[in-house]
């Protein structure tokens, strides 16, 4: 339904960005995971339950979040533990001090890399990016990634992640 109401509201297939919550990041996930090449970029924000990332698929960009006081937090960690031993650029933010409920500085920060991400589809340039260490919040080499790939992060610039070491907490 979602991508024949683009086709008919813009009479052309559009890239998506796309962002949920709860029950809105389980079907986010999953969209993705079912076509991936419709989306530039993706945040699933806090679910209780996900599928198991498939190797089949590659998927775009994407961001995974919980509240640290969320009873969702093992099962969105596991999920996106799962993506990055998978290879996928998937970034992890852990929300300071909050439970299931939708925090204003992720969102701002889920704003902010999309406006950036869009923005390099725009000009043809999305392979930019960098990978940041989970816990220390350090740039890691390609070498470390590929032999850590679950305590690595990717983040699409230098401003962004910024942003994610302010705000994830660790």
């Amino acid at each position: 339904m979602l991508l024949s109401a683009v086709r008919k509201i813009y009479d052309r297939d559009l890239p998506l960005l796309l962002y949920g919550f709860s029950g809105g990041a389980h079907f986010t996930s999953t969209f993705v995971a079912w076509k991936p090449q419709r989306v530039i970029t993706w945040c699933a924000y806090s679910a209780e339950w996900w599928d198991v990332p498939s190797v089949k698929v590659r998927q775009p960009a994407g961001i995974l979040a919980c509240g640290e006081d969320d009873e969702r937090y093992g099962a969105s960690l596991t999920y996106f533990l799962q993506g990055r031993a998978l290879g996928e650029p998937w970034t992890w933010v852990t929300v300071p001090k909050t439970s299931h409920v939708m925090a204003e500085p992720m969102s701002h920060f889920v704003r902010n890399e999309f406006a950036v991400l869009l923005d390099q589809w725009r000009k043809g340039n999305h392979a930019n990016g960098s990978w940041w260490d989970f816990d220390t919040k350090q740039p890691l080499k390609e070498s470390e990634v590929r032999e850590y790939p679950t305590l690595a992060v990717w983040l699409p610039n230098q401003e962004t992640a910024k942003e994610w070491a302010t705000l994830h907490q660790p």
